[in-house]
C-alpha cells in the first residue's frame, strides 16, 4: 500500500505528539511504501533519523496552496498516486487543501487529529473561525477519524459527524530501555511534559502545599519545555509559598537521561485535565514508574481498568494529596507489585506492532470501500 503520512511536528521539542507519529511512520514502512510529509518548520533531521525514518519531504504551507491552484505540481503526483493519506493534527490551514486534494483525486484519507479537535483552549475565537472556514470540512470529509480515547470523542460532538466515522485506537509506547535511576532511593515527585496552562500545574503546586506540610523532605520536579513564559507565572506562587528548595522547574530532557529521571520519582504525577490520551502516563509505567492522574482525562478511562487507586478527583486539591500520601507510603513490596501490573498492561495493550495492525486494519477496509 502506498501511503502518504502528514506529520503535525517531527522535532522532540514538540513532545508527545512528534514521538506518537514517527513511531506509527516507522512500524507502517516496515510493511508498506511510505512516504512521510512535513512543515519545514516542524521538522528536525537529526530526529527523524534517531527515529529510523529516512523517506520524508518537506514543504513549505504556501506550497500546498500553490498546489491547490497547479495540478500539474509534483505534490499532486504523490496525492494522485496515492492509495490512501494520513493526515495528523487540525489546526493547519493546509490540512484543508491536502484534504480537498484528496476530494479532487479521489483519494480516501484519515484523519488523527491527537487531541487537536477540543477548541476551547488558547485562541478559542480564531479556532471556531478557522472551523467555520476549514475545519469542520475537513473533519466531516474524513473517510475515518482516529481518535484516542472515547474521552476525546466527547469533544468531537461540535463537529457533527456520523459515530461510525470514528474509531478508537490509543497511542502505542516502546518498551523502554533499563536504566539505573538518577537518585538511589526516590525523593521526588515528578511531571514531565510541557509547562504550560492547560496541564494544570498551578493546581498540582497548591496539592503539593498540603502534602509537603507533612512529608517535608519530599520535593516536587517539573521538568518540560516552556510554552509562552507560563515559568514566570509558576516561579512567583512557588516564591509566594516559599516552596522555592521543594520545588524546582527544570528545562526539558530526553532518551536515557528522561528514562533515568523517571525511574528515579516516587511517582509521577499528570494533572492535565482535558487531555484526550497522556501519553506521559503510560510512559511511567513502561519505564517502572506509578503515575497519578485526574479521572477527567483520556488516560483515566484505560488506566481505571489496572490502577483505580491511582486517579484522583481533577477539582479536589485534597483528594490529589491523600493519593500523594497513599502513593509515598507505599512499601516496597506493595509498589513493585502495582509496578508490574501496570507495565504488563502497558506491554500487552500499548504495543506498537499491535497498535499498527488496528490503524492498516482501518486503511485496509476504507480501501476496499
Amino acid at each position: 500500500m502506498k501511503i502518504l503520512f502528514l506529520s503535525s511536528s517531527l522535532a522532540a521539542h514538540f513532545g508527545g505528539a512528534a514521538v506518537s507519529e514517527s513511531s506509527l511512520a516507522f512500524e507502517l514502512s516496515k510493511d508498506h511504501d511510505l512516504l512521510l510529509l512535513s512543515r519545514s518548520n516542524r521538522w528536525d533531521r537529526n530526529f527523524t533519523d534517531a527515529q529510523g525514518l529516512t523517506k520524508v519531504r518537506s514543504f513549505s504551507p504556501i506550497s500546498v496552496f500553490i498546489a491547490f491552484l497547479n495540478p500539474w505540481h509534483s505534490l499532486n503526483t504523490e496525492i494522485r498516486n496515492a492509495d490512501l493519506f494520513h493526515l495528523n493534527g487540525h489546526w493547519f490551514w493546509e490540512n484543508y487543501f491536502f484534504a480537498r486534494l484528496c476530494s479532487r483525486y479521489h483519494t480516501p484519507y484519515v484523519l488523527h487529529p491527537r487531541g487537536m479537535l477540543w477548541a476551547a483552549y488558547r485562541r478559542p475565537k480564531l479556532k471556531k473561525i478557522f472551523n467555520i472556514l476549514l475545519g469542520n470540512w475537513i473533519v466531516r470529509h474524513a473517510d475515518k477519524v482516529i481518535l484516542l480515547s472515547k474521552f476525546e470523542e466527547q469533544q468531537c460532538h461540535t463537529y457533527r459527524v456520523k459515530k461510525e466515522n470514528f474509531i478508537i485506537i490509543p497511542n502505542g509506547i516502546a518498551p523502554v530501555q533499563c536504566v539505573k535511576a538518577e537518585e538511589p532511593t526516590p525523593s521526588y515527585f515528578l511531571y514531565l511534559g510541557r509547562i504550560e496552562a492547560r496541564k494544570n500545574l498551578e493546581f498540582l503546586i497548591r496539592s503539593f502545599v498540603l502534602f509537603n506540610s507533612e512529608n517535608a523532605y519530599s520535593q516536587l520536579r517539573l521538568v518540560g519545555p516552556v510554552e509562552r513564559n507560563y515559568d514566570v507565572r509558576l516561579k512567583e506562587l512557588i516564591a509566594n509559598l516559599r516552596l522555592e528548595k521543594k520545588i524546582t522547574i527544570e528545562a526539558p530532557i530526553y532518551g536515557l537521561e528522561k528514562t533515568k529521571l523517571l525511574t528515579g520519582a516516587i511517582a509521577v504525577i499528570y494533572p492535565a485535565i482535558e487531555e484526550p490520551f497522556g501519553r506521559t502516563i503510560f510512559e511511567a509505567f513502561a519505564a517502572g514508574t506509578l503515575c497519578i492522574l485526574p479521572e477527567k482525562s483520556g488516560g483515566a478511562e484505560y488506566v481505571e481498568e489496572f490502577a483505580p487507586n491511582l486517579i484522583y478527583h481533577d477539582t479536589s486539591e485534597a483528594s490529589l494529596n491523600k493519593k500523594l500520601k497513599q502513593t509515598y507510603a507505599l512499601s516496597i513490596s506493595e509498589r513493585s507489585q502495582q509496578i508490574k501490573i501496570c507495565q504488563s498492561w502497558v506491554a500487552k495493550h500499548l504495543d506498537w506492532p499491535a497498535i499498527t495492525e488496528r490503524v492498516v486494519k482501518t486503511y485496509k477496509q476504507i480501501v476496499a470501500q
